[in-house]
């Protein structure tokens, strides 16, 4: 039997692709985000850091966000303060347009996963703790 994917989607609109594997009656289920490390890119080239990748391929990012219904992409946590490493991930802020969905957004994000080769959190400001919304507002730098 193939393999299905599917999305597991939390409540803060954070997406992760899972595979399953159908074998007798059971299912084995693999989580193959990579939430809290970074991907391979492709052929086995060596992971870069989140800040490295995101620096490179800014102009995509930006292209791929207004495909999605979304605007103002901002970085924040561990890329904004220069701390991260090859096996960060990298969390996005943006703004979504009227009329976006949770498939907008959590399309959004496997995108940006496949397009950059890093796993991450996308977020919108509304998904925010509101403990600390403020401040990651006023710190996140736009992408």
């Amino acid at each position: 039997m193939l393999p299905a994917f599917s999305l597991v989607l939390s409540s803060r609109f954070s997406v992760k692709k899972t595979l399953h594997h159908r074998i007798d009656t059971k299912h084995t289920v693999c989580n193959t985000s990579a939430q809290s490390k970074s991907l391979q890119t492709k052929d086995d080239e060596p992971a870069m850091k989140p800040s490295t990748v995101l620096q490179t391929k800014r102009n995509l990012v930006r292209e791929t966000v207004t495909r999605f219904r979304a605007t103002n992409p901002r970085v924040f946590g561990s890329v904004l303060y220069g701390k991260d490493a090859e096996d960060s991930d990298l969390d996005l802020l943006v703004d979504p347009l009227p009329g976006a969905t949770l498939f907008d957004l959590g399309g959004l994000q496997i995108e940006l996963e496949d397009l950059l080769g890093v796993g991450g959190d996308l977020l919108t400001p509304g998904d925010l703790p509101a403990k600390f919304r403020a401040q990651v507002l006023a710190e996140a730098i736009p992408v």
